[in-house]
């Protein structure tokens, strides 16, 4: 198991209400993505995780999110959109005939790198929504591990049954996700700018 790449620093909470909600848009992006009627569009889902979405889409949503309390009784929709992103987040997903990619957080990335145009987003563009992607994933375990409404087993065992998926060089999502934030992060950085003209009126 390859642990580069991993910051040793505390698991640091966002500093301003605007970041969250920027975090939390990406999040909602893609759940509405999961959830919702995706037309053409294939994405070929297993069993379980198919029962899952299914399960969700007949929920009432809660009318406000619920505060991030470790205590607090959460409700039926947000502990199965829980369930829904854990379940997406713990396999290795495969190509299929109809859908190339198979990992729905991956199909969900190149939907939202294609612009109005029909073209691609520049890689400056896509490196913030991929780190706010892999947040999410480190977020929702850290959820997972801390409440535990089944009470199934402790602490560490939960952990521990998450452990394989939050690491680069394991085949996951996460590890996919962070190396395509390796990739676009060099293309952003070894793309010069274009330069900036200022014409004035005279």
């Amino acid at each position: 198991m390859s642990y580069s790449g991993l910051s040793h620093e505390p698991f640091h909470p966002l500093q301003t209400t605007q970041a969250l909600k920027s975090y939390i848009d990406v999040l909602s992006r893609l759940v509405a993505f999961l959830l919702c009627d995706k037309g053409n569009y294939f994405i070929s889902l297993p069993a379980n995780i198919a029962t899952l979405v299914s399960k969700i889409q007949q929920l009432t949503p809660p009318e406000q999110l619920p505060p991030p309390v470790i205590q607090e009784k959460f409700d039926e929709y947000t502990l199965g959109i829980v369930d829904l992103l854990i379940g997406i987040w713990t396999r290795v997903w495969d190509p299929s005939l109809g859908n190339i990619i198979g990992d729905p957080t991956m199909c969900f990335l190149a939907l939202l790198s294609i612009k109005a145009d029909n073209g691609w987003a520049l890689a400056t563009e896509i490196t913030p929504v991929i780190a706010k992607l892999i947040f999410c994933i480190q977020s929702m375990f850290l959820f997972r591990v801390h409440i535990d409404q089944e009470n199934t087993g402790t602490l560490r065992d939960r952990y521990q049954a998450l452990e394989r998926w939050h690491h680069e060089g394991e085949e996951s999502t996460f590890h996919e996700l962070c190396m395509l934030q390796h990739i676009a992060s060099s293309i952003a950085y070894t793309t010069p700018s274009l330069s900036a003209f200022i014409w004035y009126n005279e």
